[in-house]
């Protein structure tokens, strides 16, 4: 792909899709020369280091390692979900009903990557278990949704779950998560980061974050921005997220 885009995809459930775009209409005025609609990829991860991806939602511990001076933070929107304090949430740890932990070393887990915070770093975290040693139990999905579909059949007993994630599946597939239970939550992270291209200007980011700010308080979205959990924005640095790399336990 060649031609600039935007993409706000990291929460892809096509009843959202239209109150993006509602959010993004609004700000779009303020920054002339970003793309003026979003882009919906099958691979949200593959924007992130695009040349063409203008602004981008990543993942907190990607931001810490892999894309660490590839791209530029603006910072994170504040979620209305049980799980948030301020710009931060917690995952949810949610396991099987009928799971036994009498023998731990038995428990299966889902994770939707290895570089994941809220999927795999805050399952590690929470457990106090180091990453290569829980791998050994643990099925990799691909997605959020795809590790409860793991639990709903069976082939899991234990996944950690972003919060704003599944806020949407209770909303929407409420039957994928009616046989599970909270057993606990991961630590209390920065939620998604906002991302633009590394060539941005200092005045750009500065744009940029002015215009998701204003966005975020406009009263014409509301709908909107109560359908996307979405009641506030954080500017944010990559210092913000330095201190992730010491969740993983050494």
């Amino acid at each position: 792909m060649t031609k600039n885009y935007a993409c706000l995809a990291m929460y892809p459930f096509d009843e959202l899709v239209g109150a993006y775009e509602g959010l993004w209409r609004v700000v779009g005025p303020d920054l002339p020369w970003m793309p003026s609609a979003l882009h919906w990829p099958d691979d949200v991860h593959a924007t992130w280091l695009d040349p063409a991806c203008q602004l981008s939602q990543t993942c907190g511990w990607p931001l810490a390692t892999a894309l660490r001076d590839q791209v530029r933070v603006v910072g994170s929107f504040v979620y209305d979900v049980p799980e948030a304090d301020g710009y931060c949430y917690r995952s949810v740890l949610l396991a099987r009903r009928n799971v036994s932990f009498d023998n731990e070393m038995k428990v299966r887990f889902a994770a939707n990557s290895r570089d994941s915070l809220s999927g795999w770093i805050s399952l590690c975290a929470a457990l106090g278990i180091q990453p290569n040693e829980l791998e050994k139990r643990t099925t990799f999905t691909g997605g959020h949704v795809a590790s409860l579909r793991a639990l709903h059949a069976g082939v899991a007993d234990v996944a950690s779950i972003d919060s704003v994630t599944l806020h949407h599946v209770r909303q929407y597939t409420p039957g994928l998560v009616a046989d599970l239970h909270q057993i606990g939550v991961g630590p209390l992270v920065p939620s998604l980061p906002i991302v633009v291209a590394s060539t941005a200007s200092d005045a750009q980011v500065r744009q940029v974050r002015g215009a998701l700010a204003r966005a975020v308080t406009d009263p014409s979205i509301h709908d909107d921005l109560y359908r996307l959990r979405i009641r506030g924005f954080v500017p944010l640095g990559p210092a913000d997220f330095e201190a992730l790399l010491d969740l993983v336990i050494a």
